[in-house]
């Protein structure tokens, strides 16, 4: 699976760092300049749970040029929820035909910008308990392993999906197929609100 990592900030860095160290075919497009030179020049610098690595991934500003080399099968998508539209406009140029996103970002909606811009059959929901750490430009690190979960937004379990959890497994991760995946990202989103201050 060809994959592109839109918005490689810590978490989304970490899970290219650990994709690619893995053998997956990784490229990264990223909006902020210093942070995809460090990338270009050092590699992906990932520290954490997985140990210290230093992980040469492909990265660009622009998708364009991230196409250079061919459409991808899989866009996963890890920008914050204020640039999940503008993201997903990206995956639209990235992907080929039938390539799918994938969405691992905290809050609600993310799902459905994203089916927006693809269409509803094109998109694969996440959740994830694993946090991360920006340490600097091309510095991602892994500050506490956790769950990840996958779900087709109508519940179905399909080969992709068992694709996309297989890449995250042999990454390291401690992956789950889920089929409501709906529920999982309604619960972890509104968790903060209901603990006790």
């Amino acid at each position: 699976m060809k994959v592109v990592v839109i918005g490689a900030g810590a978490l989304g860095g970490q899970f290219a760092a650990h994709l690619a160290r893995s053998g997956t075919d990784v490229t990264i497009v990223d909006t902020w300049p210093e942070h995809v030179a460090a990338i270009r020049s050092d590699g992906l610098r990932v520290s954490g749970a997985f140990g210290d690595h230093r992980v040469e991934v492909p990265a660009f500003t622009d998708v364009a040029a991230a196409t250079g080399g061919g459409l991808f099968d899989a866009a996963f998508v890890h920008v914050d929820a204020n640039n999940t539209a503008a993201a997903g406009a990206a995956a639209r140029e990235a992907l080929k035909p039938a390539g799918f996103a994938l969405q691992i970002q905290n809050g609600l909606g993310n799902v459905e910008a994203l089916q927006e811009a693809l269409g509803a059959d094109r998109v694969i929901g996440g959740s994830t308990m694993n946090s991360a750490a920006l340490l600097g430009p091309g510095q991602p690190a892994i500050t506490h392993h956790g769950p990840t979960s996958f779900g087709e937004w109508d519940g179905t379990v399909t080969p992709r999906l068992e694709a996309v959890a297989a890449l995250f497994q042999r990454a390291g991760y401690d992956t789950l197929v889920d089929t409501d995946i709906q529920s999982k990202i309604w619960t972890k989103a509104v968790s903060p609100a209901a603990a006790p201050p």
